[in-house]
């Protein structure tokens, strides 16, 4: 794969990160700001992110409560027995980050798939940058940690969590994003399947 493609695919992930944010003016204001870096099939997205108020309200129905969280943002809710937080895969993911010395300073678990999407972007940018000096030894290492991110995490839950949010929107926005992420990370680990298989 060229950098130029990896440079797509690691703002893609940036993107979907900041979608998991709640959309209030300023984040929306991001989020028009990042689908300027994205291929032209995002370029729907812009007019979807007009109506704030709608937005928020999806948002919390969605990934919120107050009452039953209709899409659990967490991996754990769908990895662990008995769909609990702060499980063995938390801290499975905590792992991967404390390997890389960083710290979520977020208030929320180390699963949510907003940090682990952004992680996914810091593993590719580390790829880049290893790639443009030629750094073998890096790129193999970085390339290495997202394959781990996605077959232990990723692949494993985002597909249902895609499927919850395209059930359950209420708006376009959000179920073009289910669809993408859901799709995107379909397509990443058939990457690494064929990778192995290559190899």
């Amino acid at each position: 794969m060229d950098v130029r493609r990896k440079i797509e695919i690691a703002y893609c992930y940036k993107f979907f990160a900041e979608c998991f944010y709640y959309p209030d003016e300023n984040q929306l204001e991001l989020l028009k700001k990042h689908l300027h870096k994205l291929p032209q099939s995002f370029d729907s997205l812009l007019d979807c992110l007009k109506n704030e108020k709608e937005l928020q309200v999806d948002f919390s129905r969605l990934f919120l409560g107050p009452f039953k969280v209709l899409c659990p943002p967490y991996g754990s809710v769908y990895l662990e027995e008995g769909k609990t937080t702060q499980g063995a895969s938390t801290l499975d993911v905590m792992r991967l980050y404390q390997s890389e010395n960083l710290q979520v300073d977020v208030m929320e678990p180390a699963d949510h798939i907003a940090i682990e999407l952004e992680f996914m972007f810091y593993l590719i940018s580390k790829e880049i940058e290893a790639i443009k000096i030629h750094d073998t030894g890096n790129r193999n290492l970085y390339l290495k940690k997202q394959y781990s991110l996605i077959e232990r995490h990723l692949s494993q839950w985002v597909p249902e969590f895609s499927d919850l949010i395209c059930a359950n929107s209420n708006v376009e926005f959000y179920k073009s994003i289910g669809t993408k992420l859901g799709l995107m990370i379909q397509d990443e680990l058939q990457e690494i399947n064929n990778m192995k298989e290559y190899n």
